[in-house]
């Protein structure tokens, strides 16, 4: 894991981050593949 929900929560409300490697388990705490989803108002992108 890369990108933890503690970093997420660092994040500026409205940021994007895409993970590259959802599918194979994923680079981004709470990132799902094919899904984008928010969390604490940073949208997570699962890619790949």
């Amino acid at each position: 894991m890369l990108i933890s929900k503690d970093t997420l929560a660092l994040m500026k409300p409205g940021s994007v981050v895409v993970d590259m490697a959802a599918t194979s388990g994923g680079n981004v705490e709470g990132s799902v593949a094919g899904e984008t989803v928010e969390v604490n108002g940073v949208k997570v992108i699962g890619n790949g």
